[in-house]
Parts: structure tokens; sequence; C-alpha cells
């Protein structure tokens, strides 16, 4: 009798390993079977001249184009690198980093509008497995990214036409953003939008003859004394002369506003800081104003102020221009 049930056990199974040709498969290549190739090689199904794809599965067919998506964006995100040079112009690392971070959210602004453009070429399910293949215009991607790089050159030249040391902070931030850009304008067409423009460039209107660049600054309302010797280090980097004299070219008055605001947190305090910087020309005019309000939290005022530091020195940074200092 055991003998009978292990012969039918085998008949059951060689039967359900062969198809009706007689022919053993395997269940891989039985689930592959009338695949489209694009599933496994995307380029395929492509024109390369054309158009860069990707494809991706998911559990409906909404993932699985949301996923195509996804890697058809990642292959910008993977091919970037930044030539931000830190020793060479001045940075330290930690302020480099801060700058790229801010560049790279700008950079990925510009690239969402890029990939709203993603089409869904083709879409294909088999066993409750759903596949979508993604591709993206080549020519509209870079006809959105070439005016995104004009655009940058525009402000760069403007900036530099003007010729204020303290825009050189901003032309930085710009030309990073602009190589960024730039970079993902070679994944897509192969080619590079030059520029005549360059760090070293920019750096060098620190040293411009008969420029304005006697400053003083007054502390008005007892900003912390580390974030007054912070500004003062940042002006003096890019070209200008802090001096304690009233014979000055401009005046720079900095407030930092507290306030404990309410939360429901025990052994945690939280403020609002709103800093203010206004720059006077000599004659006592207002030429220009910088103002944010930053929240953080902490057991103290102080370690609240130490949560937002980093956030507010970028922010000095990034937009010390609109000071309007030459």
């Amino acid at each position: 009798m055991k003998a009978t049930l292990a012969i039918l056990l085998l008949v059951l199974l060689n039967s359900c390993a062969t198809n009706k040709s007689g022919k053993d498969i395997d269940v891989d290549e039985e689930r592959s079977l009338d695949a489209p190739e694009w599933i496994h090689s995307p380029k395929s199904s492509c024109t390369e001249q054309t158009e860069i794809c990707a494809s991706a599965e998911g559990d409906g067919q909404a993932q699985a184009d949301a996923n195509a998506r996804n890697n058809l964006a990642s292959i910008f995100e993977t091919k970037i690198k930044s030539n931000f040079q830190v020793e060479k112009y001045g940075y330290t690392h930690a302020e480099a980093e801060a700058l790229t971070e801010r560049v790279s959210s700008s950079v990925k602004e510009s690239v969402e509008t890029v990939l709203n453009s993603v089409e869904i070429k083709d879409r294909f399910e088999k066993d409750k497995l759903y596949f979508s293949l993604a591709s993206l215009d080549k020519s509209k991607a870079a006809k959105s990214l070439d005016q995104e790089i004009k655009t940058i050159d525009d402000q760069l030249n403007f900036l530099y036409k003007e010729g204020n040391k303290s825009s050189i902070l901003k032309m930085h931030m710009l030309l990073e953003q602009r190589e960024m850009l730039n970079q993902k304008m070679i994944i897509i067409t192969g080619k590079s939008k030059p520029t005549q423009m360059s760090f070293s460039k920019i750096n060098l209107l620190k040293f411009q003859k008969n420029s304005m660049g006697k400053v003083l600054i007054r502390n008005v309302n007892d900003a912390p004394k580390t974030l007054i010797k912070w500004v003062e280090s940042l002006l003096t980097e890019v070209g200008y002369k802090v001096i304690e004299k009233a014979n000055v070219d401009y005046i720079i008055r900095i407030k930092l506003l507290k306030k404990e605001e309410f939360l429901n947190v025990k052994g945690f305090k939280k403020f609002s800081f709103n800093y203010v910087m206004e720059a006077k020309n000599n004659a006592g005019e207002n030429i220009g104003t910088l103002s944010k309000t930053f929240v953080g939290t902490g057991r103290t005022e102080k370690d609240a102020y130490l949560k937002i530091k980093l956030k507010l020195q970028d922010e000095i940074k990034s937009n010390l221009n609109k000071l309007n200092l030459k």
C-alpha cells in the first residue's frame, strides 16, 4: 500500500512540472513567459536619442507607476556630483555642507518640474504583479533645464556687474546651483552648458580698488556675542573691514528678539527668535534689511537658540547681498 502511494505521488509531482507539450519548464521561466522585454531592460522599448526610461513593479498599477517614476528620478540623483571646492574658496566643511544642502533643495524643485513631463509608456500585469515603464522626453527636459540655467546666468551676470562684495556669497550659491543643474543637463543631452563665471573670478570682487568697505556693527538689544563675532568674521571674509570708529562707510544694526511660545511638554521650552540686520550708509540712510524668524525648543532659552543657530547663520550668508553694501 505504501509503495503504491509513493508511486502515485511521483506521478503527480512529475505532471506538475511538465507543460502540455511534455517539456519540463522552470517556475520562474513560466512566470516570465510572454512578459515584455522592457521589464528587465527598459532601454529595449525606448529610443535612446530621444528618451530616458525606467521600469518598476508594484502590488498595484498605481504603485508600479509611482515606482517607475521614482526609478527614473533616481537616475539623476545617483549621477550628481558637486564640484564645490571647500578648501580653495575658504569654506569650512560644515559651511560647505550647509551651502550644498540649501542649493540641493533648490535644485530638487527644478528637477521635480522636469519630472512632471514623465509619462507611463507601457504597463503589464501577470500573476497579480503589476509593471510600468516610465519615459522622459529628453527634448522637453533639456528645454526646462536650459531655462533654469539661463535664469541663474542672468542673476550671476547682474550681481557681478554690480560688483558688490556683499553679493559674493549669494553668487557662490547660484554658481553651485548652476553646476548641479548643468550636470543634469549632461545626463540628458551628453553636452555641458559652459560659463565664463567661476568661484575664483567671483572672489576677486573682494579686492576691487576704490570700493567702500569700512563697517561699524552695533549690537542693539544684547544679541549673543558669538553671533556678533560671527557676523564680523563673515564681513571680513568677503572683503570688508570691521572697525569701531564713527567714520565708516556703513553701520549695521543687529537685533535678536526672543519670545517664549506655548509648549505643553514638561521640561522643555519653545522660543521664537526674530533676527533683524539693518544697514545704513554714512549719511544715515537705510539701504538694506535682513529679517527672519526661527523657532527652537530646548530645556532652556540658550539650548533653544543653539538649535536654530546654524540655520540662522546659513540664512545670513545666503542673503547678505540684501544689505546692499557695495
